[in-house]
């Protein structure tokens, strides 16, 4: 039985992940954490029966984790000095799963519209 995560590839886990949505969900209601903690125990039997990684699930957690902020750090368009991004699979597959924009840093209202002040009354 293998215990290293390392065994499973990024693009391998985000696929599963992409499979049970239910765990990037941050809401607090019983009936969402009850939804993602099936989903967290369903992944990690998965885990465990296709690829033979034997992970809990505080350690599945902290990996998506992880995965999330390396994925934030590479497409926040102020630490990349609008350079293009380029991504790895994996990064491209977690991205669509968070429904993420190319700056998620600055999200735009729509219909908001921008105003000056006036410098006199």
């Amino acid at each position: 039985m293998k215990t290293n995560n390392d065994d499973i590839s990024d693009v391998a886990f985000v696929q599963l992940l992409k499979k049970h949505k239910h765990i990037l969900n941050k809401s607090q209601v019983p009936a969402a954490k009850q939804k993602k903690e099936s989903s967290l125990s369903q992944l990690k039997n998965e885990l465990q029966q296709n690829y033979g990684v034997a992970m809990t699930e505080g350690q599945i957690m902290k990996k998506v984790n992880n995965m999330k902020t390396r994925l934030k750090k590479n497409i926040d368009l102020k630490q990349t000095g609008n350079v293009p991004i380029i991504l790895n699979e994996w990064q491209k597959l977690l991205n669509e799963i968070l429904e993420g924009d190319s700056n998620p840093s600055i999200k735009r209202l729509d219909g908001a519209v921008s105003l000056g002040v006036a410098s006199s009354i």
